[in-house]
């Protein structure tokens, strides 16, 4: 069953969106779209330019993967949730969730090496 691109880039705006506890109205403000529109697109009442598409997948660091592959991406939901908590972090976030997840993979490696 095919995706319906509307909708589909609807959820991923409002879930991006929220993810980052920004309200439609900062959204607005931060894209220079206006709130009815980014309010219309959310809910699937009204499709994106490219232009508009372009600037929300921007300004929400939603991969371009997600929106045009997403049909054909194989992950399971704790896979999915992982990253959509990554993708919501800063740059600092995400250097000390690295040298982390480094860390604890070396050991569970180690780990399991020695069971």
């Amino acid at each position: 069953m095919p995706i319906d691109p509307v909708k589909h880039l609807g959820m991923l705006v409002k879930q991006a969106r929220l993810q980052q506890n920004m309200t439609q109205e900062q959204l607005s403000v931060k894209s220079g779209i206006s709130l009815r529109h980014i309010a219309n697109i959310e809910k699937a009442r009204a499709s994106a330019s490219f232009e508009i598409a372009y600037t929300l997948i921007r300004e929400l660091n939603i991969p371009a993967d997600m929106v045009l592959y997403s049909d054909r991406i194989d992950q399971d939901e704790l896979t999915q949730e992982t990253i959509q908590l990554i993708r919501s972090r800063n740059q600092n976030d995400l250097k000390f969730i690295k040298n982390s997840l480094d860390n604890l993979i070396k050991n569970l490696d180690e780990y399991k090496e020695n069971e």
